[in-house]
């Protein structure tokens, strides 16, 4: 059975943007290793995810998300079964003054999120426009 988990949460104060950028890195590598699909963007001191898999692999992934001493004020959007997935693999990004679109989501953000059921979508579609809107 497939599921999604849609969280944000804060940077620790102790990791710096090339410690970010190693693990963005690393994140897009292990999880497109294991099959998990979605995003990760780190803004400002904010990562935004969503994670979408294999319900057996997707549940313990997020339990140690939850413990990871290298975020805090973790909250939970979005966690339920889903009929199939929506992405095509997993993508990490750091969203800087430096990224094109700088004001609006990237075209391909939201174009993953097409084929979820409303429900799912549209609050995931809030959700990434109103982090990238505030950065």
């Amino acid at each position: 059975m497939k599921y999604a988990i849609c969280h944000v949460s804060n940077a620790s104060k102790n990791l710096n943007l090339q410690k970010i950028k190693i693990l963005l890195d690393l994140w897009e590598k292990k999880n497109n290793s294991l099959e998990i699909k979605g995003i990760l963007l780190y803004s400002e001191g904010n990562f935004f995810q969503i994670l979408e898999g294999e319900k057996d692999i997707v549940l313990p992934l997020f339990h140690k998300i939850q413990k990871d001493s290298r975020h805090y004020g973790l909250i939970q959007i979005i966690g339920k079964d889903i009929a199939h997935g929506s992405f095509d693999g997993y993508i990490a990004d750091l969203l800087d003054e430096n990224s094109p679109d700088n004001f609006r989501v990237p075209k391909e953000y939201m174009e993953a999120l097409n084929g979820m059921s409303p429900e799912v979508k549209i609050p995931m579609e809030r959700m990434l426009e109103n982090f990238i809107a505030t950065r």
